[in-house]
């Protein structure tokens, strides 16, 4: 009730305007935190591609849009539970360590491996 009240009166105009402020505010209380953990959670699966990992990871990630973590932890995620086979191609095909690359550099990395 206190954050409805603390709206200017031009605040909301319509039920499409009060509905996406009530969900940027609440929607991470209203989602269950088993998504969120998803992501911390990630593993390869024995029979999985990188692409499909990537891809997985990915999906995960978008599930909850307005859940957000700084690259620096979305790269640490991504190559935590990597294969060790898929590093080593990832390391000959980028700079040496990809653990010294960027986020987006290994995606692209992984992207082109795939």
């Amino acid at each position: 009730m206190r954050w409805f009240v603390a709206f200017s009166r031009c605040t909301i105009n319509s039920w499409d305007d009060m509905k996406t402020s009530f969900i940027t505010k609440y929607q991470d209380y209203c989602r269950t935190r088993e998504l969120k953990y998803e992501i911390f959670k990630m593993t390869a699966k024995d029979n999985e591609t990188l692409e499909e990992y990537v891809e997985r990871f990915h999906y995960n990630l978008q599930r909850i849009p307005h859940f957000t973590l700084p690259k620096e932890v979305l790269k640490a995620i991504l190559i935590k539970e990597m294969k060790g086979e898929w590093i080593e191609t990832l390391n000959l095909m980028g700079k040496g360590d990809i653990s010294h690359e960027d986020y987006d550099e290994i995606v692209c990395l992984c992207i082109m491996c795939s």
